[in-house]
């Protein structure tokens, strides 16, 4: 059983400009959109995003956890509002990068 689980913030950028964009063994990438989001609705996008797709997470990673991980990680955040091409809504393609570990 993995003995730590940790989400680790890598950036707000366009999916273009992300760069290293390959998972490792023991390391997932998951993306939010973001859209000026405080840190409960963070919280919120990353579980919904881990719930709704098969990331590849080891089985015996407690779900208790990830959300333990993922309140680690939003605490105190705040995503910038995302303005594309001189929108003052949120655009579609702009989003939140995380990898979530484990060891």
């Amino acid at each position: 059983m993995p003995n730590t689980v940790a989400i680790h913030f890598v950036d707000v950028c366009l999916p273009d400009y992300l760069l290293d964009h390959h998972n490792r063994e023991n390391e997932r990438l998951l993306a939010v959109p973001a859209c000026g989001q405080e840190e409960n609705e963070i919280f919120e996008a990353i579980m919904d995003e881990l719930n709704s797709c098969d990331f590849g997470l080891p089985d015996d990673i407690s779900w208790d956890a990830i959300r333990e991980a993922a309140r680690d990680v939003a605490m105190g955040m705040d995503l910038p509002m995302a303005e594309t091409e001189g929108e003052d809504s949120c655009g579609d393609l702009v989003y939140a990068y995380f990898y979530i570990t484990w060891e």
